[in-house]
């Protein structure tokens, strides 16, 4: 529920008390205050609460309490207007079939029984922005008055949540210093696992060194999907990481494009992509074959160290690591050390 103020006034009538100036759809109203009002509007509540999402139609359930102790039965109209000068709300739809829709900022009501209370809900689809809405009643008849109750609704553009960030393409190349590789796809996805456009993506190397990326900033398009390339300055392992980026602030390389802000839930959503990887790091091992797979890797790694220095023993093995280094089905590569 809305927090909303309350102002009181009285009218001996619809006509003779209160004037209507519209302009477009905003509405005026004048009156004379005196005495305590017998017409009250003693809650309103807004559905959905703020912050409420452009396009969103947002409901108004207003309570009208006639707290006279009398027979007269009251209500003749509802008047729905912004407390802001200089601007208009509106048009307002009425949910309640026996109140007729607000279209001009003015809705007339059946009456209400001495002593007994009745909800109004009046629609609308605010736009961008804050919004301070004042809704009137006025009655007819030998009734003291109506009241004034505000309320603020806040229209707010949400920021998408990036859930997971995945690897399109891209992972476990390889190549020697000076080569340009593949592009690296990404794809940004939400909770629902549909794609976020407009999300900015931050780009690194570890090590820092290891070559130059195209962009350090990219975008996601409308599929999600952002890319980026690399040229190497190094023949050895590294690793090209994209994260997103928290704040949405745009790199050196690209700006512009949507500005919105996307935040994992548990901090910001990254991938990885490795270049020049070992064994281990190939994909479709079982767990003991990747086991293997990692013993390989520091051996080789090992060997390749010792250059010239290994004995022929070790050069067999060394020969075993380049035959797996050159198999186009194995993309792996150890430095080498002459």
């Amino acid at each position: 529920m809305n927090n909303f103020t309350q102002m009181s006034f009285s009218s001996s009538g619809i006509f003779s008390r209160l004037f209507l100036f519209v302009i477009g759809f905003g509405v005026v109203s004048t009156c004379l205050a005196e005495g305590h009002a017998d017409l009250q509007i003693t809650n309103i509540v807004q559905s959905p609460g703020n912050p409420v999402t452009p396009g969103d139609t947002v409901s108004y359930t207003l309570t009208i309490q006639n707290s006279s102790t009398g027979t007269i039965a009251a209500l003749g109209v509802i008047l729905i207007a912004s407390a802001d000068e200089g601007r208009t709300v509106g048009p307002f739809s009425s949910a309640t079939p026996d109140c007729s829709s607000a279209d001009l900022g003015a809705a007339f009501c059946p009456t209400i029984s001495a002593g007994q209370s009745t909800q109004y809900t009046f629609t609308w689809q605010p736009p961008e922005g804050q919004h301070n809405i004042v809704f009137t009643t006025d009655c007819e008849g030998n009734c003291s008055g109506g009241s004034s109750q505000s309320i603020t609704t806040n229209v707010i553009q949400t920021s998408p949540t990036v859930d997971q960030v995945k690897t399109i393409s891209g992972n476990l190349q390889r190549g020697t210093s000076g080569a340009t590789l593949e592009p690296f796809v990404i794809n940004a996805l939400d909770t629902a696992g549909d794609p976020v456009e407009g999300v900015s993506i931050d780009w690194e190397i570890l090590p820092t060194n290891g070559g130059t990326l195209l962009q350090l900033t990219t975008r996601t398009d409308a599929n999600g999907q952002s890319s980026n390339t690399l040229t190497l300055e190094t023949s050895d392992r590294l690793v090209v990481k994209a994260t997103v980026n928290p704040n949405n602030t745009p790199g050196n390389s690209q700006e512009g494009g949507n500005n919105l802000s996307a935040v994992h839930l548990n901090g910001p959503a990254s991938v990885a992509f490795v270049v020049n990887g070992g064994i281990a790091e190939q994909p479709g091992f079982s767990r003991n074959q990747r086991s293997v797979a990692k013993a390989m890797d520091s051996m080789c790694i090992a060997l390749a160290e010792l250059g010239e220095g290994r004995s022929a023993e070790q050069n067999d093995l060394w020969r075993t690591c380049q035959r797996l280094a050159a198999d186009e089905q194995v993309w792996i590569y150890w430095p080498t050390k002459k």
